[in-house]
């Protein structure tokens, strides 16, 4: 089972991925890892890149940043419409996704 891991369900960075999961219809388990979780030996090999969220595939690959999560699952999917379906239109999805993690948001 492909796995979307987080530290906390409010995280600004997991509404990308989550929501595009659903909306593409990618069978994802959320998992979301507590401070003694990501303390364990275990999950720091999993995690060397330091960041939530990040997708486990079912081989044990690891995608992370939540745009590339998000596209991964709409490609995954065979969802074409959410990626755009012409140059143009694959410009805007970039465009809004780069403003929505680049923009003047509040990080925490």
């Amino acid at each position: 089972m492909t796995k979307l891991y987080t530290n906390r369900l409010d995280h600004f960075f997991f509404y990308t991925p989550r929501i595009t999961a659903a909306f593409v219809g990618a069978n994802v388990d959320v998992v979301v890892v507590s401070q003694e979780q990501q303390e364990s030996a275990e999950f720091k090999a999993k995690k060397a890149h330091g960041k939530f969220p990040f997708l486990e595939l079912e081989d044990g690959t690891i995608i992370f940043e939540s745009n590339a999560i998000a596209a991964y699952l709409a490609r995954s999917t065979g969802n074409q419409a959410f990626l755009g379906t012409s140059e143009f239109a694959q410009a805007q999805v970039d465009m809004w996704s780069l403003i929505a993690v680049t923009g003047n948001w509040p990080h925490s």
